[in-house]
């Protein structure tokens, strides 16, 4: 059971942290073979539910996963109670209902007599300001929760500790995007640099894929082209620019290029 992760987005933490009752149910979207549940809904008390975007990228598994009304419950905490959650998870225990009960600020909604229920508890002003349980008639286990305090991926993910808008103007030529050239490319992306120049003549071919960051969606096209529609997909504030340029024979497209970046990587042009 404590293997479950729960994402909270912003919007339905923001919805919790306002709300002026202190308790209400939660509608999630559910996998139970991956144990991930995610917030699609908040309520307080027995109020309309207020639905909430998880925000997750296309293909992923929340996204066509049932969605169950009213399957968690949320509370306000006092803030020894997150403190507990973290001397739980630390020791692999679990608190008592009625010790976990003892620690709620407001209301109270017993779990179902047959099941454990997802429980989450807001703390403000906490450290540590959200947990996650389960909860049955005689205990509370600590479980995960990550709160998408960003809607979506980006580099906004990086904010504060990483220099997000100087990066953005930092421009990286890459030549060579083979299996390492295209390693490099989606790692720099995602370190935030801001502009990619892609220089590769040749295109991808059955005997890539076994190495490649490329799939078979890709296979006839130009390298070049086909990491740069991978990378925008991934990164739409990227600003791509792909050469199906041979360094050597087009050296007079090179000169005013290389002078133009701010660094350049050499790759090995390899499958």
């Amino acid at each position: 059971m404590t293997g479950w992760l729960v994402l909270l987005p912003a919007a339905a933490a923001a919805a919790i942290a306002a709300a002026t009752c202190g308790w209400g149910y939660l509608n999630l979207a559910v996998s139970i073979p991956h144990q991930l549940a995610g917030v699609v809904g908040v309520g307080e008390r027995d109020r309309l539910m207020l639905p909430t975007i998880l925000g997750m990228p296309r293909g992923h598994v929340l996204n066509s996963a049932d969605v169950i009304p009213r399957s968690a419950v949320w509370h306000r905490a006092d803030p020894l109670l997150h403190a507990a959650w973290l001397d739980c998870r630390l020791r692999d225990a679990t608190l008592t209902t009625t010790g976990f009960r003892d620690l709620l600020t407001h209301g109270w909604v017993n779990p179902p007599a047959d099941r454990p229920r997802l429980t989450l508890t807001h703390a403000p002003g906490a450290e540590l300001e959200w947990t996650a349980w389960w909860l049955d008639r005689h205990q509370a286990a600590p479980t995960f929760l990550e709160i998408l305090d960003r809607p979506g991926l980006g580099w906004d993910q990086l904010r504060p500790g990483w220099p997000v808008d100087i990066l953005r103007a930092v421009r990286v030529t890459l030549v060579g995007v083979g299996s390492i050239g295209a390693a490099a490319a989606h790692a720099l992306a995602a370190y935030g640099v801001g502009i990619l120049t892609l220089v590769d003549p040749d295109r991808l071919l059955a005997h890539n894929l076994v190495r490649h960051q490329l799939t078979a969606r890709y296979l006839g096209l130009a390298k070049v082209d086909g990491l740069g529609d991978q990378l925008s997909e991934a990164w739409p504030k990227l600003e791509i620019e792909p050469l199906a340029l041979d360094v050597v024979a087009d050296a007079d497209r090179m000169r005013p290029l290389f002078a133009a970046s701010d660094l350049i990587g050499l790759c090995q042009v390899c499958g």
